[in-house]
């Protein structure tokens, strides 16, 4: 009788820790899977900064040709710039950076058009993206003012948030990042 017990508690003992090993791996792979998907989301807004703020913006202003404007359009949701792209190259790019400013089934798309270049997108956003200027003394340049010659003769600096997500486009249950940067121009003149 009593090995009949013995035998009973060790398999009540053996089905627990079966159990919770069971619940743990679980939870491992429930955690990996989140782990792997901030992951992406780092690296997705990664590279979109870069492609910004890096590849793109870095060169505006510098050696455009006389009479050329810096910024020929500038609004909440899109900017265009002049600029020169790569190294010994000349040419001078039209580059439009934009968001659709309604969401679709996927997000908000987003654009990179370079005129006589290579176009980047679409790449879907959790948010439209939005673009604040700023003067050489940081101050905000009102929207009517960026709606003139002089008004984006001004801008020093751009300001924007992106934000990416990960999974399907839900905003009740998707997981969002946002990354903020801001990028000064030095190239054009003060």
């Amino acid at each position: 009788m009593q090995s009949l017990l013995d035998i009973i508690g060790a398999t009540i003992i053996g089905g627990l820790l079966l159990v919770t090993m069971f619940t743990s791996l679980t939870t491992i792979q429930d955690n990996n899977m989140i782990l792997k998907g901030e992951m992406q989301i780092i690296n997705d807004l990664e590279f979109i900064s870069n492609l910004i703020e890096n590849q793109y913006m870095d060169k505006i202003g510098y050696e455009l040709p006389d009479l050329t404007e810096a910024f020929p359009m500038a609004v909440i949701n899109e900017v265009n710039f002049n600029t020169k792209i790569d190294d010994g190259d000349n040419t001078v790019y039209l580059v439009k950076i934009f968001t659709g400013i309604e969401d679709v089934d996927y997000g908000y798309p987003f654009w990179i058009e370079v005129t006589g270049g290579t176009n980047i997108g679409v790449i879907w956003l959790a948010e439209p993206i939005e673009f604040m200027y700023f003067d050489v003394n940081g101050i905000v340049i009102n929207y009517n003012e960026l709606q003139t010659v002089e008004g984006r003769a001004r801008i020093r600096s751009i300001q924007t948030e992106l934000s990416v997500f990960h999974g399907e486009y839900n905003t009740d249950s998707m997981r969002v990042r946002t990354l903020e940067f801001r990028k000064f121009f030095p190239n054009l003149a003060i």
